[in-house]
């Protein structure tokens, strides 16, 4: 599946660069919205940014956000060294041009890299960069999205409390603003740094909280994947009943869309109960 979407990516790239640069502006929507990570024997959505919808740039910003994608299908498959180049490229291009918003974008996706990586004072850095362009735009939704990552990175370095700050803040200025998907999102990552700081009670009101919110469609994947972390979660707080109708909810968004990995991943967590 990785290699057919950097196929199409680098398809999309050849048409983009084909293009003449006066082309009328374009609206990109293929950027990353969330990712699967894992964190002991949970599966763990999380959100790296919400998809860019509505924002008219032209030929060579639709190239960098191309490039973008490219880096994050690359580091989903391990290939750390092809990613970073393909964002170095997309920062490049967005500098030249003075897009800050892109830029901020970009330097987002490095933090997501380098804490993948485990480079976790380079990742703080990156996010630290977006979070502050994205205040001088000003980008309400991603300057939360930037606070989100940040607190992943804290928390991967075991810095907790300063974690949960992060994520919090992020949520509420979500929720201040009435950005149901993007409070979502960071919702989701808020559960996270919970679960990371060992308080699963903590992390099923969020993911309750996420799933009530029903800011994406029912059958959305991201769907699928929260209602099997609340399975798991809910498992691990000796909710019984909850877990076997979590697990249920999961089973059936995954049977719906055919997603054979999130069926794989359901029938493995009721396995290991």
């Amino acid at each position: 599946m990785r290699n057919t979407a950097l196929s199409w990516l680098e398809r999309s790239l050849g048409w983009l660069a084909a293009s003449p640069r006066d082309t009328p502006p374009l609206f990109p929507v293929c950027t990353l919205a969330f990712s699967v990570g894992r964190y002991e024997e949970l599966n763990l959505p999380i959100f790296e940014e919400t998809m860019l919808v509505g924002r008219r740039v032209g030929a060579a910003q639709a190239e960098a956000y191309v490039m973008c994608t490219v880096a994050f299908a690359a580091r989903a498959g391990g290939r750390f060294s092809d990613a970073a180049k393909a964002l170095d490229r997309a920062l490049r291009v967005f500098q030249s041009l003075g897009d800050r918003a892109g830029e901020a974008f970009a330097l987002a996706q490095r933090g997501h890299l380098h804490r993948a990586l485990g480079e976790l004072a380079a990742a703080i850095d990156c996010f630290h960069q977006s979070a502050d362009l994205r205040v001088g735009i000003p980008d309400q939704r991603g300057s939360a999205m930037s606070l989100s990552g940040l607190a992943l990175a804290e928390a991967a370095r075991g810095n907790l409390t300063t974690a949960r700050g992060f994520a919090g803040e992020a949520a509420r200025m979500l929720d201040r603003s009435g950005d149901r998907p993007g409070l979502s999102g960071a919702l989701d990552n808020l559960a996270a740094i919970e679960i990371i700081s060992g308080r699963f009670d903590h992390a099923v009101q969020a993911v309750e909280r996420l799933l009530a919110l029903r800011a994406v469609p029912d059958f959305h994947r991201s769907v699928g994947w929260n209602h099997l972390l609340l399975a798991q979660l809910r498992d691990r707080t000796r909710d019984t009943v909850g877990a076997e109708a979590a697990f249920r909810a999961a089973r059936t968004v995954f049977d719906q869309i055919g997603e054979r990995h999130g069926l794989a991943a359901v029938e493995n967590a009721a396995a290991a109960r």
